[in-house]
C-alpha cells in the first residue's frame, strides 16, 4: 500500500507562484489529491465576495474543488 499524496507541498507551491493580474481559473496552479483537483480559494477572483472569517484560515487555506473542465464545484 502506498502512502497518500501530501497536499502541503502543492499548496505551498501554489501560494508562491506569481500570478498575472487578470487571473482566470485556467491560469491557477492545480492541486491534485487522489482523483480530485483543487485550487486555492483566495486565488480565485469572486465578484461581490466578502471572503471568509473563520478560525480555520488562521491555520491553513481553503481549497475549491474544480471539475475536469475547471469549473468550481465546492469549497473544502
Amino acid at each position: 500500500m502506498t502512502s497518500p499524496t501530501r497536499v502541503d507541498p502543492q499548496v505551498t507551491a501554489s501560494l508562491a507562484a506569481t500570478l498575472p493580474s487578470n487571473t482566470s481559473i485556467y491560469n491557477l496552479p492545480l492541486i491534485t489529491w487522489g482523483s480530485k483537483t483543487y485550487v486555492v480559494e483566495e486565488q480565485l477572483s469572486r465578484k461581490r465576495s466578502r471572503g471568509r472569517s473563520s478560525w480555520i484560515k488562521d491555520h491553513g487555506v481553503f481549497l475549491v474543488e474544480v471539475s475536469p473542465t475547471l469549473q468550481p464545484l465546492l469549497t473544502l
